[in-house]
């Protein structure tokens, strides 16, 4: 019994596997507000249809190693100014159009929304470097604009 609730476990958590069937439906949102909560990236993604799961992403819990969900349920410090969803769609359709949301602003930031499996054009990618540990890409922005 013990064998067969590790093996599904296992096989549940593939999310890291470039075989996994979701990765062409799985979206990236990135520079996501920290306050922001899953039920808020629902509604932003529904006009583009259903989604299967949102998982948030990238979020430093002080002190300790508890999940996002758990964490705020214990009142328990965050820390950062932003975090990152990986939205798994219905369809790769849906998932397609989700990327119009690319540079819309959420409470002030502008959003990074990508396939999770993007294809990189490094004619269409630039390198910055020597950036202060604390600028965003707010600051960024500006630099470019």
């Amino acid at each position: 019994m013990a064998a067969q609730a590790k093996l599904s476990s296992k096989n549940r958590n593939t999310t890291n596997n470039k075989n996994d069937p979701r990765n062409p439906r799985t979206v990236f949102i990135g520079n996501i507000p920290l306050s922001t909560k899953k039920k808020d990236i629902l509604k932003l993604v529904f006009p583009f249809g259903s989604v299967e799961s949102p998982r948030q992403r990238s979020v430093v819990v002080s002190p300790g190693k508890l999940p996002v969900g758990v964490a705020r349920k214990l009142g328990k410090q965050l820390t950062g100014t932003t975090t990152n969803f990986y939205v798994v769609m219905e369809t790769e359709e849906s998932a397609s159009a989700c990327l119009e949301l690319n540079g819309q602003e959420v409470d002030g930031r502008h959003i990074r929304v990508d396939l999770a499996t993007p294809t990189n054009d490094t004619h269409c990618s630039v390198f910055v470097g020597n950036v202060p540990f604390g600028a965003n890409e707010e600051k960024l922005r500006k630099v470019f604009e």
